[in-house]
C-alpha cells in the first residue's frame, strides 16, 4: 500500500516483510517503511545515479528477524532486529545508476 502525505515530496511505501524475500521499488519511492515479521532477502529496483534514499525497518514482536540485502544492494551486513518490539532502524542508500550504497545505519531506537 503506497501513501503519499500532503506536503511530502517523498512518498512513502508501508510493507510488511512476510515472505521469504521482497522487492521494493526505490526506482518510485525515495523512503520505504518496512515492518519485518520473518527473515527475509530485500532486492530493488535501483533508481537513478545520484538518488539518495531511506529504508525505515520496524520491529515487530518479540522474536529476532535477520534482513538481508541481495540484488541492487551492496550494504555493510545483514540487519538483525533483535527481540524487542517496536524498535526502528533507519538505513540510507545512495546509487551509482546500477546498485545503491548503504552510507549510513542506526541502533535500534524507539519506535
Amino acid at each position: 500500500m503506497a501513501n503519499t502525505r500532503p506536503g511530502n515530496a517523498l512518498p512513502t511505501d508501508y510493507v510488511i516483510c512476510s515472505n521469504d524475500s521482497l522487492s521494493l521499488s526505490f526506482g518510485a519511492y525515495k523512503s520505504v517503511r518496512l515492518t519485518v515479521t520473518k527473515d527475509c532477502t530485500i532486492v530493488t529496483t535501483v533508481p537513478p545515479a545520484g538518488s539518495r534514499v531511506t529504508l525505515i525497518i520496524l520491529t515487530s514482536g518479540t522474536s529476532t528477524w535477520t534482513v538481508t540485502f541481495g540484488a541492487g544492494f551492496k550494504s555493510t551486513g545483514t540487519l538483525a532486529t533483535g527481540t524487542a518490539d517496536a524498535k526502528v532502524f533507519v538505513l540510507s542508500w545512495i546509487s551509482d545508476g546500477t546498485n545503491l550504497y548503504e552510507s549510513s545505519r542506526t541502533a535500534a531506537m524507539a519506535a
